[in-house]
């Protein structure tokens, strides 16, 4: 993806701000002219404090965000971008219409054109209209505490956690498969299940295509154990920049999630999730245990439980938790539970959906670095630059295979 363009008349402290973003490197004097220009493939934007860095990348993830959720606009804009072969302009005017005019390649169509693709038995069939005509992510890293940018990021997140609890059996009843003879009224209820569920993800989102990404600290630990385990040569420059060589060791913390704390407490557990919940997970469910934890507890150490006190803020509040630790003794471990998982993908995936749906306190990692950069190393330990490069640059490396090609990353370091 290229932005080209984007105009914003009035928006926090931007007013009748107009970028022209170059897309291709100037040629030096002298240069010759036979030699093609270098594509810009990103941006970089500097300025000073108060300047609206900030709300100006605010104001690109409201734009996208409005569009995934297809909402009205929240704001006046036009925006021009590049695309997989086209070119989409997208211009918001909320005097006229809540929702934005939209023309890809001149032809001008909705903003519904941007999210569904025509049916497939339709004839002729419009190749070019759906989801591919957006970013496939836009995701934000703030290396401080920016809460109205996360906010911005809070719907897709929730979505993202109710599609992490929808289980096989929501899916595809056990009865259904248990007595699937292949008769008209068995592939009937298959279609019925099947609707059901395109309708479910419809309503929650894919877990697996969530456009809107928003990194937190516990990303880094999720992203340098991806960089461990991938074979990928871009994954290996980031640990060699950082002189890692391996893991020597990783320790899972999890933790009994509030909600089911709650639910555990008050005694409202119903039958069907006592029956599809794991009780070692505290009754958690849906693909992050069967597909992520389950494999996890098969390649760890001596699984032990616990109750802790934890100091939750800076004020000092307190709470009990219910504690699980698996230990990973070693790198063998560490690849033996991506192969169970499905691959590097697959294991982020998953791990991230455990941390964003609460059972994930934390991972202790110890790796080796060369000798001379400090032999065995707890992830603590890495500089604070060291952690802001390795999320960085790891997410977004992570994103382009594990996010299926992230087009556009929005952030500040």
């Amino acid at each position: 993806m290229q932005l080209i363009h984007l105009a914003i008349p009035n928006f926090r402290n931007l007013q009748d701000l107009v970028i022209d973003f170059k897309t291709h490197v100037s040629a030096m004097p002298g240069a010759s002219t036979e030699i093609d220009p270098k594509r810009i493939r990103s941006h970089a934007l500097i300025g000073q404090n108060g300047t609206g860095k900030s709300n100006l990348i605010e104001a690109l993830i409201t734009i996208f965000r409005d569009i995934d959720l297809n909402r009205d606009a929240s704001l006046d804009y036009t925006l021009e971008y590049e695309i997989r072969g086209h070119t989409v302009r997208i211009q918001a005017d909320t005097a006229k219409q809540k929702r934005p005019f939209v023309w890809v390649d001149d032809d001008k169509v909705s903003q519904d054109y941007l999210l569904t693709n025509d049916r497939a038995d339709k004839s002729p069939r419009d190749e070019r209209r759906g989801p591919r005509l957006l970013p496939s992510h836009v995701f934000a890293y703030y290396s401080g505490r920016n809460e109205r940018i996360e906010s911005l990021f809070q719907e897709h997140q929730r979505r993202f956690n109710q599609r992490q609890e929808i289980t096989a059996d929501e899916v595809l009843s056990e009865r259904l498969l248990e007595n699937f003879t292949g008769t008209d009224a068995d592939i009937r209820a298959v279609a019925e299940a099947r609707r059901q569920n395109e309708a479910r993800l419809k309503h929650t989102g894919d877990d697996r295509l969530r456009r809107l990404f928003y990194c937190r600290g516990g990303h880094s630990q999720l992203v340098l154990l991806a960089c461990l385990l991938s074979d990928d040569a871009v994954f290996e420059k980031v640990l060699k920049n950082l002189h890692i060589d391996s893991l020597e060791s990783a320790l899972f913390v999890l933790k009994e999630p509030h909600r089911l704390r709650e639910k555990r407490r008050a005694g409202r557990f119903d039958e069907n999730e006592l029956n599809e919940g794991d009780p070692r997970f505290w009754y958690a469910r849906g693909n992050v245990v069967s597909e992520f934890l389950d494999k996890l507890w098969q390649v760890s150490w001596a699984p032990i439980e616990q109750e802790a006190t934890k100091q939750i803020d800076f004020r000092g509040r307190t709470e009990k938790q219910r504690q699980l630790y698996l230990f990973v003794p070693s790198q063998k471990n560490l690849k033996q539970l991506g192969e169970l998982v499905g691959g590097t993908d697959s294991f982020f995936r998953y791990a991230e959906g455990a941390y964003i749906g609460d059972l994930i306190d934390e991972v202790r990692i110890t790796v080796r670095k060369r000798d001379e950069h400090g032999g065995k190393v707890g992830f603590t330990q890495l500089s604070e630059g060291e952690l802001q490069i390795l999320t960085v640059l790891g997410l977004m490396c992570s994103a382009s295979t594990t996010l299926s090609g992230a087009d556009n990353h929005l952030g500040r370091l």
